[in-house]
């Protein structure tokens, strides 16, 4: 326990001193830049005067570096995401560097040893001169985050867990006059909504469960039952026939001989449906020939 507190506490420590030598550095070049603008007659005498505000700067951005990272992980620019991450830091940009404005005023205002009222006017100076280039700086370093995540991200290595395998229903349990009964949603050939209810009709009988059309149907397998209408849900392979009837709607012939009908709202659901049903037949019967193909070429010889 110890040693993995260590680790982790090593690591926070490298990331932090990376964080704050990035900022000095920051802070030094463009306080030499600045000197250098002002002419360095007077040599290096004025270079406290120039570097003092400028590393307050950067350390006030090195204190909230660690959010703005956060926030582009949580956020970032990838391939065809970049409407959400846009809409996202526009917002947090302004707010960070209103945020980082008014740190630099109170910390100023407190090592001049001049009253912290005067830290509001400071405040709004800043934040009429400079907030475009605090909006800068809090750009460059979602930039430079994306960049590294473009060009250092492991290449094969999946970040985010694969999608489990969905779940679907299997088995109900229904209560029919005092009695529990367990019933297997394979058995189930179509079902209907009543109310609160749902009906699952199953080899001529009707179970009634507390649940709706839209959790029944999120519950069940796509591939083995096809929402007809709002108030229809048919297991596929009970399917017969379709009669195609007026407004792009079909009259559905069950094999038991029930006759249902599908709304023009989910005619492209049963179509698609239907498809990979038939695509899923055809594989299984090609499978099949084949296997009894080749067991016929292994009987073959042994019969000669």
């Amino acid at each position: 326990m110890q040693t993995r507190i260590h680790t982790i506490g090593k690591q926070s420590y490298i990331r932090l001193g990376l964080i704050f030598l990035a900022w000095t550095t920051y802070g030094v070049f463009f306080a030499s830049q600045s000197l250098i603008r002002q002419g360095i007659s007077k040599g290096l005498s004025d270079l406290p005067r120039h570097l003092l505000p400028w590393l307050l700067c950067a350390y006030c951005w090195a204190v909230l570096t660690p959010l703005v990272i956060r926030i582009a992980s949580r956020f970032p620019f990838a391939k065809g995401r970049f409407l959400q991450p846009f809409v996202i830091h526009i917002p947090a940009a302004v707010g960070f560097s209103l945020l980082q404005l008014g740190l630099y005023s109170v910390v100023a205002t407190f090592l001049s040893g001049r009253g912290m009222g005067l830290a509001l006017g400071l405040y709004r100076e800043l934040v009429v001169e400079e907030f475009h280039q605090s909006v800068l700086v809090y750009s460059l370093i979602i930039a430079i985050y994306s960049a590294h995540q473009f060009f250092f991200k492991p290449v094969g290595v999946e970040v985010e867990q694969a999608t489990p395998p969905a779940e679907y229903l299997s088995r109900v349990s229904i209560k029919v006059n005092g009695r529990i009964v367990l019933l297997n949603i394979e058995n189930v050939e179509w079902i209907t909504s009543e109310g609160n209810y749902v009906n699952l009709h199953c080899k001529g009988k009707g179970y009634l469960l507390r649940e709706t059309m839209d959790r029944i149907e999120k519950k069940l397998d796509p591939a083995a039952f096809v929402r007809l209408r709002r108030s229809t849900i048919v297991r596929i392979n009970q399917i017969q026939e379709l009669h195609p009837s007026s407004k792009g709607e079909f009259e559905v012939l069950l094999k038991d001989g029930t006759k249902l009908s599908s709304s023009r709202r989910y005619r492209k659901n049963l179509q698609s449906a239907l498809k990979v049903w038939f695509l899923h037949r055809a594989a299984a019967a090609f499978h099949k020939k084949r296997t009894a193909s080749h067991k016929l070429l292994v009987c073959v010889p042994a019969c000669r």
